[in-house]
């Protein structure tokens, strides 16, 4: 099940790792790595070769994580969670279009049932803490040879233990961790298990959706305004302003505009900032 592979004795005891993969019924492998350029990259390659679906890559650190639209994710070692998830969804639109928003949900089941904290989610693939982010959610997709759709792989990074002000100066007032001192011992490998566990359980509802009743209540956007940016492509740093009012039936943003016409905001399309 845990494959050792360049591990050091470092943030995760891989015994206790092991006793809670058992605890959550989790029996596809993970790879467990020092440090790796991108979790999400090597997860990837993995799943071009034919892994099962739920196989998954953690690192101790990452030298180039990723997050949407390029950007790069802050993955020191120590003190995050730094984790890819193969799967290998329903082909239905439906179901690759909720999947990143499924995601999102497991994993705040996951903190909520392991530490007890609450956290919101910032659409569409962000989860905060506090109104500053704690983990950020990359899904990827993985094309075979015939230009279809073969599996997604679900990048997630959790900061689990850093104080403020070990963040870099861009990110000290934006970025939170679960823990701003040393975190209870094993809670990294019972979160890690658990978000193993409710990841699983919640793709299984992607056809269905679900989960979504739960994104909504999470969303810590609903209700206020935002301002939407790169409207266009010739111009990205066009703002719009925005009232967000609803999650739809495939995990798009509903926005309602000053002139009260409405439109439905999906994946890719638009960055979201609160006002």
């Amino acid at each position: 099940m845990l494959t050792d592979n360049r591990i050091y004795p470092g943030q995760y005891n891989a015994a206790l790792l092991e006793e809670c993969l058992t605890q959550e019924e989790i029996s596809s492998p993970l790879l467990l790595y020092s440090e790796l350029a991108s979790t999400n990259t090597t997860a990837k390659e993995l799943a071009a070769r034919g892994v099962p679906s739920g196989s998954a890559v953690l690192a101790e650190s990452q030298s180039a994580g990723r997050g949407r639209l390029g950007r790069s994710f802050f993955s020191p070692k120590g003190g995050g969670i730094y984790l890819s998830i193969v799967l290998r969804p329903p082909r239905e639109e439906a179901a690759i279009l909720r999947l990143t928003t499924a995601v999102c949900v497991a994993v705040c089941a996951a903190v909520s049932r392991i530490t007890g904290i609450h956290t919101d989610i910032k659409w569409v693939n962000d989860i905060y803490l506090h109104e500053k982010k704690l983990c950020g959610i990359l899904c990827e997709g993985v094309v075979n040879s015939n230009g279809t759709l073969d599996a997604v792989v679900a990048g997630i990074g959790i900061n689990v233990e850093r104080h403020a002000s070990e963040f870099p100066a861009e990110l000290a007032h934006t970025a939170c961790a679960l823990y701003e001192s040393d975190a209870p011992t094993g809670i990294r490998e019972a979160l890690l298990a658990a978000i193993l566990r409710e990841v699983t359980d919640c793709t299984n509802t992607l056809l269905d959706g679900s989960y979504l009743p739960e994104y909504r209540r999470r969303s810590m956007l609903l209700g206020r305004e935002v301002v939407l940016m790169n409207r266009r492509p010739d111009d990205p740093n066009t703002a719009v302003t925005a009232l967000a009012i609803d999650i739809d039936d495939l995990g798009g943003l509903v926005v309602q505009y000053s002139d009260g016409t409405r439109e439905s905001l999906h994946t890719g399309e638009v960055t979201v900032r609160v006002k």
